[in-house]
């Protein structure tokens, strides 16, 4: 695919990569609880949820370039155990539904091929999300938290690696 890279995040890349994790979880929302909603976890539209998690000692998070563009980030959770979790990932919305998310997913399990299990929850209203994460990276649904609840509701997925 294109001319991909990962980079390291830092304090410096916050301002930035909010901005685009804000435009991905509004579209989202959008999308699926109608014009002008805006949803997210708490934080992710003014900076605090990237200082938090992706500045955190344990995570491992990384800016997503595309020719040195700056087009999203995720943020992971590596153990010793190789049981691993992936936090977020995010990217410009212009680039989602176009096989980007599959593409990255596949270079993010290539830099941990020793991962036995990956775990990750995604908001139980986004459909593109379940479409991403069971169809196309090949998790599966183990739990559902607050299943009455629309804008709580979550989808615990995992993935056991061959």
């Amino acid at each position: 695919m294109e001319d991909i890279s990962f980079e390291a995040i830092t304090d410096k890349d916050i301002v930035e990569l909010t901005s685009i994790m804000r435009e991905s979880f509004n579209q989202d929302s959008a999308v699926n609880l109608g014009n002008g909603v805006k949803n997210g976890p708490p934080g992710y539209d003014n900076g605090e949820f990237l200082n938090k998690w992706a500045l955190h000692n344990d995570s491992t998070s990384f800016k997503i370039l595309r020719s040195d563009e700056c087009i999203g980030g995720v943020i992971l959770w590596i153990t010793e155990k190789q049981i691993n979790k992936l936090g977020c990932l995010f990217l410009k919305p212009e680039l989602q539904g176009r096989g980007m998310g599959t593409y990255l997913w596949k270079c993010i399990e290539n830099m941990y091929p020793e991962t036995k299990i990956w775990h990750t929850e995604t908001i139980g209203y986004s459909m593109s999300n379940h479409h991403f994460y069971v169809n196309k990276c090949g998790f599966n649904i183990i739990s559902i938290e607050e299943p009455f609840n629309k804008l709580e509701r979550q989808f615990i997925m995992e993935k056991k690696m061959k």
